[in-house]
């Protein structure tokens, strides 16, 4: 479905536009998909209450920012999370019920791709330059927790070998 963007129906007083004016495909939402279709896979997937519910709220946070942007409706927004969230949950159900995507091969490949992804993060150079540092430190971030995962990893390996 063709919707236009903010900028493309209303007057330039009305939004402030952070970052380039984007004028067509407004529906739905991708980077609220994105933020919080990760969201919803790591609270299905964490013990912690309060992650959980910090993991949501940074989330939600990225949605709402597509607003705050002038890029998106409210309705692209929630259309997006939502489907992101409903993708979440099909994806656990999906692995649930397939034994050969609950394996350790594919535990480790998905954390290559990871990898790969928060050190690419590390270095992406945005159409919102203010976003540089955010950018820079979420991938910082991630990629210690990855650096702990597979400091395990190496640890199980070598338990085995001896």
């Amino acid at each position: 479905m063709e919707v236009p963007r903010p900028p493309a129906v209303l007057d330039a007083e009305m939004v402030r536009i952070i970052g380039p004016v984007l004028k067509n495909h407004s529906f739905p939402s991708g980077h609220s998909f994105t933020a919080l279709a990760t969201a919803g896979l790591i609270m299905l997937h964490t013990r912690s209450l309060f992650c959980a519910v910090l993991v949501l709220v940074i989330g939600l946070i990225a949605a709402l920012s597509r607003a705050a942007v002038g890029a998106h409706w409210p309705l692209d927004i929630l259309t997006g999370g939502a489907a992101g969230l409903l993708f979440a949950q099909f994806a656990k159900a999906l692995c649930a019920r397939y034994w050969w995507l609950q394996g350790e091969g594919l535990q480790r490949f998905s954390a290559v791709l990871m990898t790969i992804t928060c050190v690419a993060l590390i270095f992406h150079v945005s159409r919102y330059p203010d976003t540089r540092i955010l950018s820079a430190s979420t991938g910082v971030i991630a990629t210690l927790f990855l650096c702990g995962y597979w400091w395990r990893q190496l640890g199980r390996l070598r338990n085995r070998a001896n």
